[in-house]
């Protein structure tokens, strides 16, 4: 590959691979079971990664290994989500590019949902960071934070090289996180995870005193609440996740500092997060990470008979493939009787939100996504953030917490 037999974007792929291995220092190369494109926006890649995307296509590179789109800037099935026409057509084209190459176009941020899903203690080559994190902490695979360039190399390639998170090494608990107050909602999984990281950006924490009944939803919300407020790659739960059967697996038996979260602790995160200082909201976002089929199915239940405000926008993601059994299943009428938006292929973070502003005049938001809390008020929207039921009452009534 490196010799350019296999064509020159094979060549310059692996050419980004070793030169990675030799900058970590890693023992050598590893074969990728699949790789999630983090660079599959207009967003992420810009003008120069649409380009070369395109170039690549052009010069029939081929992915060697299952390779799917983390989300796009804007709903390509049709639904106005606010972004101009250049930036869908630009966004045609990324998406285009990627396909003629073999990728999936499922445009999601959890591809475990849509057929990317590896098995315990194989390699993989991810962007995306809530991914990540649920990939090497729930699923027990083993990946990097990738960046675009990077995971098209390894798509290109089918390799990775072998530094940080696929090593054993690197992947024993810094600290230890001892959850002293009962989680229950989602949300409240998302805030104490912002909360560690918030302190320890770059830890491995191992958290003591979580539900023994902790549904993926709750994980998924704690997985992409630790990559936002930080750079966490990886977690531990005793007994919930398969690295961490025990406290003294997931710290090799070393001491570790501890950090407690009680109930001060998880209310003044969140009163961080709620920082709108409207009563007044205008949309509503639910869907980061992306839903499954169970949040779907409350969502359904919560809605079910009722009606959004007219003055509010209540947007609701998911990846295609999540909306297509839920139309089957009848769910999607449900929620589009009540007046929800059900949108694919994009979210907040991936589109470029303040074209979404501009267009739509959205001045006060809600969200159940402490991910999502993170970054709207950066993108200029007042952002509440509680549990799915406190977003949808705010759906309703206009107010929040009335």
């Amino acid at each position: 590959m490196l010799d350019g037999e296999q064509g020159e974007p094979v060549r310059q792929g692996m050419e980004i691979i070793v030169q990675l291995a030799d900058f970590w220092e890693a023992p050598g190369l590893i074969p990728v079971r699949g790789v999630h494109m983090p660079g599959a926006s207009v967003k992420t890649a810009r003008r120069a990664g649409r380009k070369y995307i395109r170039w690549c296509a052009d010069s029939g590179a081929w992915f060697v290994t299952t390779t799917t789109l983390n989300p796009g800037a804007t709903d390509l099935t049709g639904i106005d989500v606010g972004v101009s026409q250049t930036t869908t057509d630009q966004q045609v084209e990324i998406t285009e590019s990627y396909k003629r190459m073999g990728a999936i176009e499922c445009h999601t941020c959890t591809p475990y949902l849509v057929g990317n899903l590896p098995r315990f203690g194989e390699h993989v080559a991810w962007g995306e960071s809530s991914a990540v994190v649920f990939s090497n902490s729930v699923l027990g695979a083993r990946t990097n934070r990738e960046g675009g360039p990077a995971a098209l190399a390894s798509a290109l390639t089918g390799f990775t090289a072998g530094y940080g998170m696929h090593l054993k090494k690197n992947r024993m608990a810094s600290i230890h996180v001892s959850i002293e107050y009962p989680l229950s909602d989602p949300s409240e999984f998302g805030a104490a995870g912002y909360c560690l990281a918030k302190q320890y950006p770059d830890a491995l924490p191992v958290f003591t005193g979580l539900p023994e009944q902790c549904s993926m939803i709750s994980m998924r919300a704690l997985s992409a609440a630790l990559a936002s407020s930080g750079s966490i790659s990886m977690f531990h739960a005793v007994g919930l996740t398969p690295e961490a059967l025990t406290l003294e697996m997931a710290t090799g038996n070393r001491k570790l500092e501890k950090l407690m979260i009680g109930e001060k602790e998880l209310k003044e995160t969140i009163a961080f997060l709620d920082r709108n200082d409207l009563s007044d909201v205008d949309s509503v976002f639910i869907g980061c990470p992306h839903m499954d089929f169970e949040e779907v199915m409350h969502l359904g239940k919560l809605l079910s008979g009722k009606k959004v405000s007219s003055n509010v926008a209540l947007w609701l993601y998911a990846a295609n493939s999540i909306w297509s059994s839920c139309e089957r299943s009848g769910l999607n009428q449900v929620l589009r009787d009540s007046g929800a938006v059900l949108v694919s292929d994009t979210c907040p973070n991936i589109t470029i939100f303040k074209e979404v502003i501009e267009s739509k005049g959205f001045k006060s938001g809600a969200t159940n996504s402490a991910k999502l809390a993170h970054y709207l008020p950066s993108w200029g929207l007042k952002t509440h953030f509680g549990s799915t039921e406190d977003c949808i009452e705010a759906a309703i009534t206009g107010k929040w917490r009335v």
